[in-house]
């Protein structure tokens, strides 16, 4: 995993707490998920354990189950529980921005991990660290133009439409393919980033919608759920699924030469935003953008880039 960082901003002062709190051994970091019913998310929570773990730290995880209310009231008792510092991975869009007010009240460092980076300039946070997922939809719409020699109908699946990743992945997405001419949005649905609900939007779709070229879903798990569709009405060899993640389970897939064709890492570890809340827990200066690699995945490097033993 490697990172780009961008200017670096000062934490909160050094207070009590901070001085009291000298030696990592004894900083108490909090960790916000949003769901763990899907595999990137529950590899981010493992990730991070081993990274507290590792560095001595106490780990402090909730979990929202998909409710940004609950994610909210979680965030809360992190801020009432005298944490350090806290990551947040949330899917709540500005839903959340409430939750990163209160922690930047409470004079706590706020860490983005695998989250969209805030729209707005004024939600105040310490460090957003993940992909750049305008870079991702960019790269998406690029190889899939490509690959339909720029003609072609085209059928989108899109995450949670308020979640800030999905709104900036189709930002990236949206004006190349808009610079394709050739290339005609057959449909497109929303599938709340979860393979079941993929299945069966790519079934309707499938059934309202002739002909599809292409499948384009803006994560692994809803591409998957649309290689199971396009399978079950044997569509399978004549359309070709592009997923994002980087997802073991898609890697399979393109590593078989069937539909599945690729997908572009998303990367789930979370040791770079663990240490990240650990040095601006000690004060010390922290850039305030840390942009995690993402690699393209396909044919030409699966077999490199696969590792049977990943988490995800």
């Amino acid at each position: 995993m490697t990172a780009t960082s961008s200017a670096r901003v000062s934490t909160r002062p050094a207070g009590d707490q901070a001085e009291a709190r000298a030696n990592e051994r004894d900083l108490v970091v909090g960790f916000s998920q949003f769901v763990m019913n899907h595999p990137y998310r529950i590899a981010n929570v493992e990730s991070i354990k081993r990274a507290a773990r590792d560095a001595g730290v106490r780990l402090v995880v909730t979990d929202a189950g998909g409710s940004a209310d609950v994610e909210l009231a979680n965030i809360a008792r992190l801020i009432g529980r005298g944490v350090d510092a806290i990551i947040v991975s949330s899917l709540s869009g500005a839903a959340v921005y409430n939750a990163y007010e209160a922690v930047a009240a409470a004079g706590v460092p706020l860490i983005i991990f695998a989250s969209g980076v805030p729209y707005e300039a004024d939600i105040p946070y310490t460090c957003y660290v993940a992909t750049d997922d305008v870079e991702i939809g960019r790269r998406a719409g690029e190889y899939v133009v490509r690959r339909m020699e720029g003609n072609g109908r085209l059928a989108i699946l899109e995450g949670i439409r308020d979640s800030t990743n999905n709104r900036l992945r189709m930002d990236g997405l949206l004006p190349v393919l808009g610079a394709a001419s050739g290339i005609v949005v057959a449909g497109m649905d929303s599938a709340d980033w979860l393979r079941r609900p993929a299945q069966q939007a790519m079934s309707k779709m499938l059934a309202s919608t002739w002909p599809i070229d292409a499948v384009l879903a803006l994560n692994d798990e809803m591409a998957l759920g649309a290689l199971d569709a396009l399978r079950g009405a044997h569509r399978d060899q004549d359309i070709f699924v592009v997923g994002l993640d980087g997802q073991k389970e898609a890697l399979q897939e393109i590593r078989t030469g069937g539909p599945f064709v690729m997908t572009i890492r998303n990367e789930w570890d979370g040791a770079e935003a663990l240490r990240v809340a650990i040095a601006a827990a000690r004060g010390e200066q922290v850039a305030r953008r840390i942009t995690l690699d993402a690699t393209l995945i396909d044919a030409h490097n699966v077999e490199a880039l696969f590792d049977p033993s990943a988490t995800c």
